[in-house]
């Protein structure tokens, strides 16, 4: 028989519950507290426990915390009553197998709870968003060719200082930033650097996918999850441009999201402000709460000016010439007031273009503005 403790201070709901639980097969023990519960904890062992979020003297977050100390597999699903999403949100980073919102509808809170037994017996680990991988990871240092997270511009700092994080954990992750930003890139080295690089990266446009074709993909026709889930287990899914799915395939993504383990890294990007088109209903705020755990963003050029000598100098390292080492080759003081006055309507990625060219063609050690504008 399954053991399942149920936390929460209104004693009314534990008298409902009771009644619940036990056609499923299990026997439920009920706590008060936070404290309570955690008491209850050590001294037995409960395939799944489910607690309330506001509770006194220890709410619901700080139990998960204490659980997670004990068990780092222990499945846990909390409750709230505020329908902040935001908690939510505190909660699946803290390492919550999942969550429901009160009042509570007992289709959602029998199906919450089959879903973590389910996990339990199979062996799922409930892992903490914030648990780091068993192998050892060195601490990120920005790639020759990730020229997305090169400089000292205060933005790119706070995105380097992001993926020195995610790189040690599993959380989803959301890349937002004008076109041409080197979202691929980011990408790139957060699954090359992190855990996830002994599994393969799949990645899909939205913008350019067929919806169906991508419901089919990533849903499935049995709503259980299609080929490209199964391909990313084990190592990342990358879904470019995702404020292009439909609202229907959104909605189905984020109930799929929320009614399976998965192991593999999701990581989304958007040009656009999510949280925007969220608030103008343009967007699920369902699915907006399971990719935006970390949100990375990714200025414009425009806005890195102060790191474009370093840039530059890095992509044309990485760029070639037919008679000069690239590494020899240098930008005049005047190309680099050219490069400043321009508009960058593509970003970095229109910079790589020139700049590579500009390497490619040169037939001088110094490449002047005339060379830039050839």
């Amino acid at each position: 028989m399954s053991s399942v403790l149920i936390v929460d201070d209104q004693k009314e709901l534990h008298d409902i519950l009771k009644v619940v639980v036990q056609p499923l097969g299990c026997e439920a023990e009920f706590a008060f507290d936070g404290q309570e519960a955690l008491d209850l904890f050590k001294n037995n062992s409960f395939d799944v426990v489910l607690s309330d979020i506001s509770m006194t003297p220890m709410d619901g977050i700080s139990l998960l915390n204490e659980i997670k100390d004990i068990d780092p597999n222990a499945i846990v699903i909390l409750m709230t009553g505020y329908g902040s999403m935001e908690t939510a949100v505190s909660a699946l980073k803290s390492g919550a197998f999942d969550y429901i919102q009160k009042p509570l509808k007992i289709k959602e809170f029998v199906a919450a709870l089959k879903k973590g037994l389910d996990a339990k017996s199979r062996g799922m680990v409930s892992r903490p968003i914030a648990q780091t991988s068993q192998r050892t990871i060195p601490p990120f240092q920005a790639s020759e060719n990730c020229y997305a997270l090169i400089g000292k511009n205060k933005q790119i700092v706070k995105a380097q200082q992001q993926v020195d994080r995610l790189i040690k954990v599993s959380t989803p992750v959301l890349l937002q930033g004008p076109v041409g930003t080197g979202k691929k890139m980011v990408v790139l080295t957060i699954h090359h650097s992190s855990s996830c690089n002994e599994g393969e990266l799949v990645a899909i446009d939205c913008s350019i996918a067929d919806q169906e074709t991508l419901r089919e993909q990533l849903v499935g026709s049995d709503g259980l999850g299609g080929a490209l889930l199964q391909r990313a287990n084990g190592g990342s899914l990358y879904l470019q441009s995702v404020e292009s799915m439909d609202q229907e395939l959104q909605s189905s993504f984020a109930k799929l999201l929320k009614a399976i383990g998965h192991e593999f890294r999701l990581i989304c990007s958007s040009e656009a402000d999510l949280e925007e088109k969220m608030d103008k209903n343009e967007f699920s705020h369902d699915l907006f709460y399971r990719i935006a755990l970390s949100v990375i963003q990714l200025p414009g050029l425009e806005g890195r000016m102060d790191d474009l000598e370093d840039i530059v100098r890095t992509i044309m390292d990485n760029s070639s010439n037919f008679k000069f080492d690239s590494r020899k080759i240098e930008l005049s003081d005047e190309a680099f007031s050219f490069l400043r006055d321009q508009t960058w309507s593509k970003n970095l990625e229109q910079l790589v273009q020139k700049i590579t060219n500009a390497v490619a063609n040169t037939e001088d050690r110094i490449i002047t503005p005339e060379v830039l504008q050839a």
